[in-house]
């Protein structure tokens, strides 16, 4: 009987790890820009968005984020006005203008500018971490965006991985289907590009809901015998 317990105990401290959280990230290289409002135009494929001179408008991805932990890349390859990088519902687009360093959320047409400063939610130019926010030297480099579909956790980081990730937990958004979605200005251009996703995190299993009873075993032959007439 000693020996019938010890083995069920050393089963249940065993790591038990669902098929769900096993699941490896996906990638889909081939992320691009399906659509856009406003004065934004497409081209290489839905990869490079750009605006119209003097003009203001929004590329939405193709990818809609449901569920697990996203990042992409994106590209800057004119930055001379407003950028805004971040992700968005079907009306309103919510990102950090890294033109100013602060976090917006607005909604996409109507000719207004999504950062306009009315829709200004929290600046990011203040964390002492991330100096780099509000830089005006981006052309030509690249940042990572990174967005929680639990949370509603928008963060951006430069590519080099050498300074800080900004980030602004958007609630609203938490368990609401986005897009990847760019605001640009002034004929600013970007590209989109390397995107991963991780799924989301299982819930831990106690590993002793999946043992079964271990049955105590019989005292002596008679009990034995006993249990098969019973049967």
């Amino acid at each position: 009987r000693l020996a019938a317990r010890l083995d069920a105990l050393e089963r249940s401290t065993r790591t038990v790890t669902p098929a769900s959280a096993r699941r490896p990230s996906r990638e889909a290289p081939d992320l691009v820009f399906a659509k856009t409002r406003n004065d934004a135009e497409l081209s290489m494929g839905g990869k490079m968005a750009s605006c119209d001179v003097d003009g203001s408008g929004c590329a939405i991805s193709s990818e809609t984020l449901r569920s697990g932990t996203h990042s992409w890349e994106i590209r800057l390859h004119r930055t001379d006005g407003a950028v805004g990088i971040g992700v968005c519902t079907e009306r309103d687009g919510f990102c950090l203008d890294i033109g100013d360093g602060r976090w917006y959320r607005g909604v996409m047409s109507g000719g207004m500018w999504v950062t306009n400063h009315r829709n200004e939610v929290a600046d990011a130019d203040s964390d002492a971490d991330a100096p780099w926010c509000a830089d005006s030297g981006w052309c030509g480099r690249s940042l990572v965006v990174k967005f929680d579909c639990g949370t509603g956790k928008l963060s951006v980081r430069p590519k080099d991985g050498i300074l800080e990730s900004v980030s602004h937990v958007f609630g609203e958004l938490a368990s609401t289907p986005v897009a990847p979605f760019v605001f640009l200005t002034s004929r600013n251009t970007c590209e989109i590009a390397s995107y991963v996703c991780s799924p989301p995190r299982a819930a831990p299993v106690d590993p002793t809901d999946l043992l079964a009873p271990v049955p105590e075993p019989m005292d002596s032959d008679e009990e034995a015998a006993q249990a098969v007439a019973d049967f």
